[in-house]
């Protein structure tokens, strides 16, 4: 079975930089402690929202292309 993914995507519009990583560290860090998650934070200029899936959600395809699209997600990031 696989492990449930929570993403938070985070809206970051008119917050200056420090508060933003404060926030996206504290936001994965109460998710992590509260739930048994892979837990993604993402940034993002649009509403706030919260996006979970989970084992029975998909088959192992879909889970794959989920794993890919966040980690693009993420490498967006780091560029």
């Amino acid at each position: 079975m696989a492990k449930p993914v929570l993403a938070v995507h985070y809206c970051i519009e008119g917050i200056p930089l420090d508060v933003i990583v404060k926030n996206l560290k504290e936001i994965k860090d109460v998710a992590k402690t509260i739930t048994d998650y892979y837990v993604f934070v993402l940034p993002t200029t649009k509403d706030s929202y919260v996006e979970v899936f989970q084992d029975k959600d998909f088959d192992e395809v879909r889970y794959d292309e989920l794993s890919k699209r966040l980690m693009d997600e993420v490498k967006k990031l780091k560029t």
